[in-house]
């Protein structure tokens, strides 16, 4: 989550100047949920490029798989990171309370994301694993012929589960040039230059 919060001094005089900081908090956090829409398009944030998704994608082929024994193209494509549905993009809000304003999501996996670490993927095919995932995943290798693919995805077989190490790819906070931009926002609002 990116928060931008107004001191109590400064606070207390939007107040006392304007009625209050809501407009302008709105206005920052408007401005800060574009920012992290940027970080999608540009695949970086805070000037660091994202890592690119790792191919195939066997965590999106299990998705696919648990539904039909078909896989999405995109999984076999290293960028765009970090957009499958696009869900996640489209889940970044701001609220303003008070003397901030907080940009973020609520989705349960956003966090991961944003700072990385290790992330238990759907069941696997293997023993007493879902037995559509496994059928399907059987007609889908069967119609490849590609054998590196079945390599990379048979042992899926042999498992009920599997851990994948998701880099981190922030998307949420307040760059140096944001700060600079939000102090313009202030100052305009403010009636200065």
């Amino acid at each position: 989550m990116a928060e931008f919060r107004f001191t109590k001094g400064t606070f207390e005089g939007l107040k006392k100047k304007i009625g209050g900081p809501e407009p302008l908090l709105k206005a920052i956090g408007v401005f800060l949920v574009g920012e992290s829409q940027r970080a999608f398009r540009a695949q970086k944030f805070k000037g660091k490029e994202w890592l690119p998704r790792k191919t195939p994608n066997v965590a999106g082929i299990v998705r696919d798989l648990m539904t039909n024994s078909s896989v999405k193209p995109r999984r076999f494509e290293p960028r765009p990171a970090l957009i499958d549905t696009g869900r996640l993009r489209g889940s970044i809000a701001y609220r303003v309370s008070g003397n901030k304003v907080e940009v973020g999501t609520k989705l349960s996996y956003a966090s991961l994301h944003q700072t990385g670490g290790e992330s238990e993927s759907l069941p696997g095919a293997g023993k007493g694993g879902n037995k559509t995932l496994r059928r399907n995943l059987k007609d889908f290798l069967a119609r490849t012929d590609d054998d590196t693919l079945r390599e990379k995805l048979g042992w899926l077989f042999g498992v009920d589960s599997f851990k994948i190490n998701v880099p981190a790819r922030p998307f949420l906070g307040i760059t140096q040039e944001a700060r600079k931009r939000i102090q313009v926002m202030i100052l305009s609002f403010l009636g200065g230059k």
